[in-house]
């Protein structure tokens, strides 16, 4: 490979015309917002999802999909039929049942706005990345979560999405084993792998600590064909 090649590869821009994250939790929208002041809510930006197949069974199932909620912890909802959790609108699930049973029922028609506006992204004539970072318990089953992405890729097109990549984030201990792997694959045109050191602390993921210069470094990189608009984040309908 030439110098040139390799210069281009490292300091290419790759735009799209919208991006939106896959999950796993809210570190990518978080870290987009940081880098772009800027980001767009759609139904898996604000999520926790356990497990890459959980992400896949829930494409696959899209209509079923976020149509009832019982709590997880203190913190978040589960969906009642995938293992895939959302915030509420309070910090805390209420404790006071009738101000819970509002809450629920406001999650209920949230998700289901979300899910209409995830669908629609089929009529999208731009390019989208969608951008997807893996759960730490499924980043030593390398083959196992390549598969399932690559599934996901196929669940996406199903779904009438046209012009699409899928940006996937790995820490950088599995980055060469995943780069590899997806090269193998029969979508590794339509997957890219980067990496970050750390994914940032469940508990933690807008207060840190994250690799910073890793978030930097990827979102200067894939960037939005066009500027951004500032504007409401975490609950935009």
């Amino acid at each position: 490979m030439s110098i040139i090649n390799k210069f281009r590869k490292i300091f290419i821009k790759r735009k799209f015309d919208r991006i939106v994250s896959l999950g796993f939790n809210c570190e990518v929208a978080f870290q987009f917002l940081k880098f772009y002041d800027f980001v767009e809510a759609n139904l898996f930006t604000w999520t926790f999802v356990y497990e890459t197949k959980d992400l896949l069974n829930a494409l696959l199932h899209l209509d079923a999909f976020a149509v009832d909620f019982e709590p997880a912890n203190a913190y978040m909802w589960k969906s009642k039929s995938f293992d895939i959790s959302f915030h509420g609108r309070s910090e805390l699930i209420p404790t006071d049942e009738e101000i819970r049973n509002a809450e629920k029922e406001e999650l209920i028609s949230r998700a289901a706005h979300l899910k209409n506006k995830f669908k629609a992204l089929s009529e999208e004539r731009g390019k989208i990345l969608f951008v997807y970072k893996v759960p730490l318990s499924d980043l030593e089953h390398v083959q196992d979560t390549v598969d399932t992405l690559g599934q996901i890729v196929e669940s996406l097109r199903t779904l009438g999405i046209a012009q699409f990549k899928v940006l996937v984030i790995v820490t950088t201990g599995y980055y060469t084993k995943y780069k590899a792997a997806v090269q193998k694959s029969n979508e590794s045109d339509s997957l890219f792998i980067e990496h970050i050191e750390f994914h940032a602390p469940i508990s933690t993921v807008t207060t840190g600590p994250y690799d910073l210069n890793g978030w930097r470094s990827i979102w200067a990189k894939y960037v939005p064909s066009k500027r951004l608009k500032r504007g409401r984040y975490k609950f935009d309908m």
